[in-house]
């Protein structure tokens, strides 16, 4: 997902390749340090000190022919009704130029219910994505660009990153936050479960015992394998 959302953004590169000065995106890296870590702030005090927490790290190696590209590291964190989920990527690739990538997520389920996710994504460098999501009163409001706007898109039960650590049973849609919508989840075969984009790229997902333990990324251009390594903390 994360590996095909930015081959996306270097399509869109070759697109639209012109330059230009991005003051504002200057200062939101400057600031992405509080916005990510102000949740988890709030959040550590709402149940007190002394709770138990449950973790979970994969560290999903991004190979095409034998070569790994990059990473995607995910870290999940349980505290009672509180899961957090925290995604590090960083991809070098080169279609005709060198490009490496890198992104920072945070998505936060208050039981079952996302309640917060934050994105921030960079190509060579440049900001390209800057968003970030909030759950106040049965409503998702998108900041984006220092603009909120409301979205019509239901109570979230299950976005993309949830797929990275459990098999989808009884799941037959998940959310993608970068493109607000959600995505259906077709079951291929035993164990195994397809999601189609809107550009007709898709990941199919393979589960051994609840785990997910291949992650096949294709596009029209493109096949990649994402590799996990799981890591108990």
């Amino acid at each position: 997902m994360l590996f095909l959302l930015t081959l996306h953004i270097i399509t869109q590169y070759f697109r639209r390749r012109h330059i230009e000065i991005d003051l504002k995106g200057i200062f939101n890296r400057f600031l992405v340090g509080l916005k990510y870590g102000i949740p988890f702030f709030l959040i550590s005090f709402t149940k007190g000190e002394g709770i138990l927490s449950e973790s979970e790290s994969i560290r999903y190696e991004i190979v095409k022919k034998n070569k790994t590209l990059g990473y995607i590291h995910i870290k999940r964190v349980k505290n009672e009704e509180i899961t957090r989920f925290v995604i590090s990527s960083e991809v070098n690739t080169k279609l005709l130029l060198n490009f490496k990538a890198f992104s920072k997520e945070t998505y936060i389920y208050n039981k079952d219910t996302l309640v917060f996710s934050s994105m921030y994504r960079t190509l060579n460098d440049k900001v390209k994505v800057d968003q970030s999501i909030i759950y106040e009163k049965g409503k998702y409001y998108l900041k984006n660009n220092s603009k909120n706007k409301l979205l019509d898109i239901g109570v979230i039960k299950c976005n993309l990153v949830k797929l990275f650590f459990d098999e989808p049973v009884d799941i037959n849609q998940v959310y993608c936050d970068k493109l607000q919508i959600h995505l259906s989840v077709v079951r291929m075969s035993v164990n195994t479960y397809k999601v189609v984009f809107p550009n007709r790229s898709y990941n199919v997902f393979h589960y051994e015992n609840g785990k997910c333990r291949l992650i096949e990324v294709v596009g029209s251009l493109y096949k990649v394998r994402l590799v996990p390594k799981f890591q108990d903390l």
